[in-house]
């Protein structure tokens, strides 16, 4: 099968469950726990990872492919069904204090590395180190994996 029409499919369920389930009797068995939790950072991390290993071996190849979005594709689905829990338990619901204080923590940290990481990119684009937008991908996974990888570490800090 195309990896587009792959893709579309795929979306267009995510969007019609997120539609969906908040109207069935499913909706009272979504919740957000301490598993679920490590569970969705854990699945960022990989993602991240694996996007980063694979963008620095294919390089350009993985955006004519579609492949860094299908490597994104765990990470976005588990996101994903945690905006249906927001939808159905409303959004001060979901996480508690001490969850959401770690994430902002993690936002925080992970903004500045990005930053870094983006000017890091463009100085290697300029010398022709880095070619094409391969910049894209690798600063998607990379952000994807700081800010997995620091809210795991916050979270078991404390």
């Amino acid at each position: 099968m195309n990896i587009k029409l792959f893709l579309i499919v795929i979306l267009g369920l995510s969007f019609f469950l997120y539609w969906l389930l908040p109207k069935t009797q499913l909706a009272k068995y979504l919740k957000m726990n301490e598993k679920f939790f490590y569970v969705m950072n854990i699945i960022g991390i990989i993602c991240g990872i694996s996007g980063l290993i694979t963008t620095l071996v294919w390089g350009e190849y993985i955006l004519t492919s579609h492949y860094y979005e299908i490597i994104l594709l765990p990470a976005f689905l588990i996101y994903f069904y945690s905006l249906i829990i927001m939808k159905v338990k409303g959004a001060d619901n979901v996480y508690d204090e001490k969850q959401t204080y770690d994430m902002t923590r993690a936002a925080a940290i992970s903004l500045p590395y990005t930053v870094g990481v983006m000017f890091l990119l463009f100085a290697m684009s300029k010398e022709i180190i880095v070619e094409g937008l391969v910049w894209f991908p690798f600063y998607i996974y990379f952000t994807l994996t700081i800010y997995s990888v620091s809210t795991l570490v916050y979270f078991k800090k404390s």
